[in-house]
């Protein structure tokens, strides 16, 4: 006897889901068009994703009580990643809680240079595969211009927060791969049908598929295992172009034309390719760096011996995970911090809302403010509350300034989810501040210690210095949201002229969109794949010298 299908009504939207007891709510509020935020990959442990039943039974667990508290699970709150559906809801999704998961597939001048058309008629999609987020655009074949757009959360999330996670997950569960698998495809096979919708149009009037993403999103979508992907020499099943109907792929219209650009090696995949033919880096120019920031950062120089491609591993400190207060880039986060020259400290927030956390660009420009400030040494580490008035004074300041910044350096007691006592900046006031603690800090050298020795290493490998980039793109969600200042400032990015620094949003999806419509495009990505060189980081003395030497930041004097 089929199961009695559940009804969960989510606000303060009011949109309802129905379907199957035992559904997730994150694929319940997904289906809603609501995606939770799960930066830690479900695993209960970051709370980024507390949503409050309204209504309804939704008995909570051990890790809900451990992660939000007693007092919180008594008024309903619940871990959004760990909530199963067992009955009819009512559940409330507060902002803090979401993903905002817009992706742009490039503007209007990226095609103005005229193309070779794939086919002189008829609608395509072209997709974004994400480890975090799923996007699709419906474009005309035949002028290349987008009719809609729709993003989701990449459902895998369940099994890890980044590929690597996935990857164990599939090395370790029966019939892992296929787990990933079905989970990519029947979100994309939904995907597909909104955009298609938004475009008014239905899913069986597209005739060509085109998709982008990391080796292991390709990987899973392609149904190929990805358990090579995660030990040396990390080289997966399949690095070519891949041509055939999207039915092969489990995807609809099973008879749409589907053609998956080629990856590079290891970790480098269609979605650099893809960048590369968008930014126009395989065009002759002066040298030139692409910088694709995120949880695993590409990075592609284009320098007089052709293309020099490193990945370096960055974490979930970007998108505010592994922060004490972090958060995603949406509504009430902090995403700029300035002090003035009189001391005063100047947030601003996203929306105007009040300050609920802090998400990557507000890290970024927080670190930077309180290095300039003295706040921060260049080792890193914080100073007392003490040592901070004191430099004041020695400097000139006014009394008034000095104490107004060392009055927000705390000590934080032990006891609660961390036992050891931490350092902390509070970037706000009231009941529930704001922190920026001495081990955001940390994650932040972290961050910047493994991108800035891949920058350093690919430069040396073509013996060029910061001094001779023409350029240096930054690309991702992230690199559209920092300040090229305050990532100078960091040594997050190498120190050139400001005005040499571009944002070049979604050059993965633009890419994307360049060869579902572009005969051209296709020929320069199996150019690309082919020429382009992979410098290897793993394992190499020089690389573990120059992380550590890259820690530290860069005395304020060096970067103004």
């Amino acid at each position: 006897m089929p199961a009695v299908p559940c009804v969960v009504r989510f606000q303060p939207e009011g949109r309802s889901w129905r379907g199957d007891p035992a559904t997730p709510l994150a694929l319940a509020a997904a289906a809603a068009d609501i995606l939770l935020e799960q930066p830690c990959g479900a695993r209960g442990s970051c709370g980024r994703c507390r949503v409050r039943v309204v209504d309804g039974d939704a008995p909570p667990d051990a890790a809900d009580t451990a992660s939000l508290g007693a007092a919180a699970v008594a008024e309903g709150w619940r871990l959004g990643c760990r909530l199963v559906v067992r009955g009819d809801l009512v559940v409330e999704v507060p902002a803090a809680s979401r993903v905002v998961a817009h992706k742009s597939f490039g503007d209007d001048d990226l095609l103005a240079g005229g193309f070779d058309p794939v086919a002189s008629h008829g609608l395509g999609v072209a997709l974004d595969v994400g480890s975090t987020t799923l996007a699709a655009a419906v474009v005309e074949m035949a002028t290349g211009a987008v009719a809609a757009v729709a993003s989701t959360l990449n459902p895998q999330v369940r099994y890890g927060g980044d590929v690597m996670s996935r990857i164990a997950f599939a090395r370790s569960v029966p019939d892992g791969d296929a787990a990933l698998h079905r989970a990519v495809a029947d979100a994309v096979r939904a995907l597909v049908a909104e955009a298609a919708r938004g475009a008014g149009v239905a899913p069986a009037d597209i005739d060509y598929l085109a998709a982008v993403g990391n080796p292991t999103m390709l990987h899973a979508l392609a149904g190929l295992p990805v358990a090579s992907l995660g030990e040396a020499p990390f080289q997966g099943e399949r690095y070519g172009a891949w041509s055939g109907d999207a039915g092969a792929l489990d995807l609809t219209p099973a008879s749409a034309r589907a053609w998956l650009p080629p990856g590079i090696r290891a970790h480098l995949g269609a979605d650099a390719v893809a960048a590369i033919l968008a930014t126009g880096l395989d065009r002759p120019g002066p040298p030139r760096l692409l910088m694709d920031l995120g949880t695993n950062t590409e990075l592609v120089l284009a320098g007089p011996h052709g293309l020099l491609c490193a990945s370096a591993a960055s974490g979930p400190a970007f998108e505010g995970a592994a922060l004490r207060h972090g958060m995603r880039a949406i509504p009430g986060a902090i995403d700029g911090v300035r002090i003035d020259a009189d001391g005063a400290l100047r947030v601003r927030t996203i929306g105007g809302e009040p300050a609920i956390g802090i998400c990557g660009s507000g890290v970024i420009d927080a670190v930077a403010a309180l290095l300039r400030a003295g706040v921060l040494e260049p080792s890193g580490r914080m100073r007392t509350r003490a040592e901070v008035a004191e430099l004041a004074g020695s400097s000139g300041s006014s009394g008034s300034s000095g104490s107004s910044l060392a009055e927000r350096v705390v000590e934080l007691e032990a006891g609660g989810d961390d036992p050891r006592p931490e350092r902390a900046f509070r970037l706000t006031d009231g009941p529930r501040p704001v922190l920026l603690t001495a081990g955001d800090v940390r994650e932040i050298q972290l961050v910047k210690g493994s991108i800035g020795a891949a920058v350093r290493l690919l430069l040396r490998e073509a013996g060029l210095a910061p001094a001779d980039l023409g350029e240096v793109l930054l690309a991702g969600a992230f690199g559209g949201t920092i300040g090229g200042g305050s990532a100078r400032a960091l040594g997050l990015i190498p120190a050139v002229d400001p005005d040499r620094v571009r944002f070049v949003g979604n050059a993965a999806g633009a890419g994307a969109r360049l060869v579902l419509v572009d005969r051209r495009a296709r020929a320069r990505a199996e150019r690309v794949a082919r020429e382009a060189r992979l410098v290897e980081l793993a394992g190499r003395e020089d690389y573990q010298e120059e992380f550590v030497a890259m820690l530290g930041f860069p005395q304020p004097e060096e970067t103004e």
